[in-house]
């Protein structure tokens, strides 16, 4: 079994706007959380494939300010919007990696900790995309805080390049595992 947290950040690479979002907007990573199970299949000493199946959350916050744009292109600064809000995805998620240990099965500290580093690919199936948060106009009182479904704006496949380093703690007849990841989107999850 496995169980864990994660902090994700979109990577913005470009807005689609009928406005102007001045370079105010900010992205803020928050917790989410990850379970599911796992195998190791060894290939060799010190090779082995690793395969897992998670539930997967992804949550970030958002402060979005926007002004509207006038018929002639320019910014309408008396027509400002800003917005709170907080993004949970929940995703099905399928890492595959290799998983590559640096020392050999006869060396004391392998014997306790098995180190490894590991490389390969995860793919993700969206199940939900919520938006909750809250409007603020300019010299107004903030909208009511509201949610939205967001999946039909977001595309349900992703896949990731993944990348690792992590221990396997001897206790007993198994082990704790212990393991830091980076995960890299290739694909767009949303589109214009």
């Amino acid at each position: 079994g496995k169980l864990g947290v994660d902090a994700a950040r979109p990577n913005v690479k470009e807005n689609a706007t009928a406005g102007d979002l001045s370079g105010e907007s900010k992205y803020k990573p928050m917790i989410g959380i990850n379970f599911g199970v796992f195998g190791d299949v060894p290939f060799s000493e010190r090779l082995n494939l690793h395969a897992e199946i998670l539930y997967s959350q992804k949550r970030f916050g958002l402060n979005q300010v926007f002004t509207r744009f006038n018929e002639d292109g320019s910014s309408d600064a008396s027509f400002k919007n800003e917005t709170d809000a907080i993004e949970s995805q929940t995703w099905l998620s399928v890492p595959l990696a290799v998983q590559y240990k640096p020392f050999k099965n006869s060396s004391k500290f392998n014997d306790k900790f098995n180190p490894y580093v590991s490389g390969g690919v995860a793919v993700d199936y969206l199940l939900s995309s919520k938006i909750t948060g809250e409007q603020v106009r300019d010299e107004q009182s903030p909208v009511q805080e509201k949610s939205f479904d967001f999946k039909p704006s977001r595309n349900s496949m992703n896949i990731s390049l993944m990348a690792a380093v992590g221990i396997k703690l001897r206790v007993g007849g198994g082990y704790i595992v212990s393991e830091i990841r980076y995960l890299h989107g290739l694909t767009k999850i949303s589109s214009k």
